[in-house]
């Protein structure tokens, strides 16, 4: 009885570490945490840079860093924001880009080639892009975690 039990036990394990496991993004905007409604990863493999893009509603939140090769803090790294008028709508209402004379951070803590996943964490400062500045210059704060599934293509 307890070798059913034990071989039971084995093929149940089997079962669940087989089941595929789906990308998980937190993001928090300036305090507010995001209800995340897509969130894509891809390496492009001619530059062998690593692009994250999280979209909430009419805004996407991207950012782009070379294929990490250890895990530590990312020394060269892009960071963007792009807010469209309504969803699905192919103009720009708004757009910010990485505040360079912020302290940022992108840390990452695991990567996996063979499965294609990528492990991090994140403090981006994002400053309002001039042509959309009406008055003073906004800022946003974008931190959070990230266990990213990425799909390779050739861009």
């Amino acid at each position: 009885m307890l070798s059913l039990c034990f071989c039971f036990l084995v093929a149940k394990k089997s079962n669940s570490e087989s089941a595929p496991q789906q990308s998980k993004v937190i993001v928090v905007k300036n305090g507010v945490q995001w209800t995340e409604t897509r969130a894509t990863g891809t390496l492009n493999t001619n530059n062998h840079m690593v692009a994250i893009s999280i979209t909430q509603d009419t805004e996407t939140f991207t950012f782009i860093f070379p294929k990490p090769i250890d895990t530590d803090v990312q020394k060269k790294f892009e960071a963007y924001s792009l807010i469209v008028p309504a969803i699905g709508m192919a103009s720009i209402s708004d757009s910010y880009h990485l505040d360079t004379s912020k302290s940022n951070s992108l840390t990452i803590l695991a990567f996996d080639y063979i499965t294609n996943r990528l492990v991090g964490k994140f403090q981006l400062n994002l400053k309002q892009d001039d042509s959309y500045v009406d008055g003073t210059a906004k800022s946003s704060v974008f931190e959070g975690e990230f266990d990213m599934k990425f799909d390779e293509q050739a861009l």
